[in-house]
This record gives structure tokens, C-alpha cells and sequence, in this order.
């Protein structure tokens, strides 16, 4: 994982994480590539995962995601 740079935080690429109260992180495309492959890759049992924070793997709700993606990407 690498660093959000000044440059990208001014761009909007930064992204905090309001999941459980951990503020955590993120950028923004990287996580939307990661929830987007989380939410479409089947699991062994049959279903799908839930996108979670990558520090402290706390599970992104439907609210949070709808926030953070987009509900057209959601």
C-alpha cells in the first residue's frame, strides 16, 4: 500500500473511510477497484464479499459504499 501523496489529496483522490468511526485512508480509485472486484468475485460458499477497510477490516456498509462510490457504481 502506498502513500497518498499531497498532489492526489488535492485532486480528490484521498478517501477517508466512515466505517465503524475508524477514518481510515484510502485512494479513491484503488478502492473502488477493490470493492468493485470484492462485490462481483464468488466466494467457496456460493456468495459475495463484503468491501472492507484496508487498515483495520472493519465491513463498509451498503450506506458507506453508496457514499463512497457512487450510487451509479454501487
Amino acid at each position: 500500500m502506498r502513500v497518498i501523496t499531497e498532489a492526489e489529496a488535492s485532486q480528490g483522490e484521498k478517501l477517508m473511510m466512515l466505517v465503524d468511526n475508524c477514518y481510515h485512508f484510502t485512494h479513491r480509485t484503488c478502492f473502488k477497484k477493490y470493492a468493485k472486484k470484492t462485490m462481483l468475485t464468488m466466494n467457496k460458499n456460493g456468495g459475495f464479499n463484503d468491501p472492507k477497510c484496508n487498515k483495520c477490516h472493519n465491513v463498509i456498509d451498503e450506506f458507506n459504499l453508496q457514499e463512497l462510490l457512487g450510487a451509479e457504481e454501487l
